[in-house]
């Protein structure tokens, strides 16, 4: 039998991995390859992020939606 991890450690995966980068872009089904986790708990989380605030998302009618996240040159020199 396969064992999976919990809902839970997969959400915080993908919460550190978004957190620690600089600049984020990126689709959930690419962040779900990359992470080995659930392609449901990635969007759901990115979604969650975009409703705090964290991310934006920009919707494509053709491509898949692409979750992005750019700091600005203040954010970078305060270490945000």
């Amino acid at each position: 039998m396969f064992s999976r991890r919990p809902r839970a450690a997969d959400e915080k995966r993908i919460l550190e991995f978004v957190g620690e980068a600089e600049s984020f872009c990126d689709t959930a089904v690419s962040l779900a390859n990359r992470l080995k986790v659930d392609l449901r708990t990635a969007r759901a989380v990115l979604d969650r992020m975009v409703g705090s605030g964290a991310l934006r998302r920009r919707v494509y009618v053709d491509i898949e939606t692409v979750y992005f996240r750019y700091r600005t040159l203040e954010e970078r020199k305060l270490g945000a």
